[in-house]
């Protein structure tokens, strides 16, 4: 069997450049729907908690609500199409591609970026062409994006 020929000096490290990126489609969350209508519902009760009769009737609306938006979520993303996706490396940059192939500049994940049970909230540094830096925060709910890939996320938020 004859070595193939590769563009760096052994097998290992064109192996290595190649795994170092990870592809993250991320997709609608349920989560996030969940806690703005939580949110809402809470000010709902919060509003109507003058009145005794008035608050049984909106604890009765809110729990029937909450039963129809979990029946609507659980048939509603069946089908998920990605809402867009990320290019994350081991040292932390990222790229953000829209579903229209387009890709933002290179940021650099800050070690101010966290990982939490809901999600990760990303804190990131990108160089514009006049030398200076702006920051840009997103937060990716946890179900947002597979488990192998929030595991990779969170790997890569660890260790900056």
């Amino acid at each position: 069997m004859k070595p193939v020929k590769t563009l760096n000096s052994t097998l290992w490290s064109s192996i290595y450049c190649s795994a170092s990126k990870y592809n993250i489609a991320v997709y609608t969350s349920k989560i996030k729907y969940c806690v703005l209508f939580a949110g809402f519902s809470l000010a709902i009760i919060t509003f109507i908690l003058t009145s005794s009769y008035l608050f049984h009737l909106a604890i009765a609306l809110v729990v029937f609500s909450v039963i129809a938006v979990n029946i609507y979520l659980a048939n509603s993303f069946h089908t998920k199409q990605p809402q867009y996706r990320m290019l994350v490396t081991t040292q932390g940059s990222i790229q953000f591609i829209d579903n229209r192939g387009q890709v933002s500049k290179p940021m650099q994940l800050l070690d101010k970026s966290r990982a939490s049970a809901l999600g990760c909230w990303l804190v990131a540094q990108v160089s514009l062409a006049d030398g200076q830096e702006q920051r840009r925060n997103g937060f990716i709910f946890k179900d947002s994006v597979s488990a192998q890939n929030y595991s990779r996320l969170v790997r890569v938020i660890r260790s900056l």
